[in-house]
């Protein structure tokens, strides 16, 4: 038998963080303690650090362990329980304050809907530091904790969206060959993908080893090689085609990339 809403054996809010966070929070929750179907107005996202607990949202059960994190929507219906009980920390979040969390909001408003759960959160390997700075008088700490939370929701958000390494890679490769043509600049890259130019260029260089503009120019290089070697067409077509516009542009950067101009690479590979 659960008890509903049963006070924790010890916890701490941390209440006025920087918006949109509305709270930090630590709950050590006891045995048999369980909370009866609801919902909030704001996002609540919760990582367990001891024990386990099990969320039930739509008739579905899933179990956190450690290590492992919720992200439930505002006004999705659940319900909460644990057998032998848990530890959690986390944040509740409004979604619709103008801080944007360098991007992650427009991620979850656009790719999640109601409720997930992400598994491997770094922050609970690291919660005993967290509470320590979340619970000091310090204002310098709570804004560490602020930091260290914000890291944990934007590593969760960007592992629920995008996936591993190769579904994240394939998804950047295939956008940037695709519209090669279009100029493409870092800010559109990261308005496409929902992204701050700043997580863009993380993830970029995380998963590349370079920026997302070189990345960019790199697969222009490739296609204009490419171009060159096999097609008759005019080095001002291959310039439109690979996003430079006026063949002057394109003559410059490959001359500057190439060590000789695009029609001396053709002569020379033919």
């Amino acid at each position: 038998m659960y008890v509903d809403d049963l006070p924790p054996i010890t916890g701490y809010v941390l209440g006025k963080p920087p918006a949109p966070i509305v709270d930090l929070n630590y709950f050590k929750r006891s045995s048999h303690w369980g909370r009866m179907p609801h919902s909030h107005d704001y996002i609540q996202f919760l990582i367990v650090t001891r024990g386990e607990m099990t969320l039930l949202v739509d008739g579905e059960e899933q179990v956190l362990r450690a290590g492992e994190a919720s992200l439930i929507m505002p006004g999705i219906e659940h319900e909460l329980f644990s057998d032998f009980g848990y530890e959690q920390v986390g944040a509740n979040i409004r979604l619709g304050d103008d801080d944007d969390l360098m991007g992650v909001m427009g991620l979850i408003k656009a790719h999640i809907k109601t409720t997930a759960v992400m598994k491997h959160i770094c922050l609970a390997e690291q919660v005993d530091n967290f509470i320590s700075l979340m619970t000091n008088s310090s204002a310098v700490a709570r804004a560490k904790a602020c930091l260290m939370m914000n890291q944990a929701l934007i590593e969760s958000v960007e592992n629920l969206v995008y996936g591993d390494k190769e579904r994240f890679d394939a998804k950047l490769s295939g956008y940037i060959e695709a519209h090669l043509e279009d100029r493409l600049t870092a800010q559109s890259m990261a308005a496409f993908f929902h992204l701050s130019v700043s997580q863009l260029e993380r993830l970029s260089r995380k998963y590349f080893g370079m920026g997302v503009v070189a990345l960019y120019n790199q697969k222009r290089m490739v296609q204009a090689r490419v171009l060159l070697s096999n097609s008759d067409l005019s080095v001002g077509e291959i310039a439109r085609r690979t996003g430079f516009g006026e063949m002057t542009n394109f003559s410059n950067f490959f001359t500057k990339n190439m060590g000789m101009s695009p029609s001396s690479f053709r002569r020379f590979k033919r």
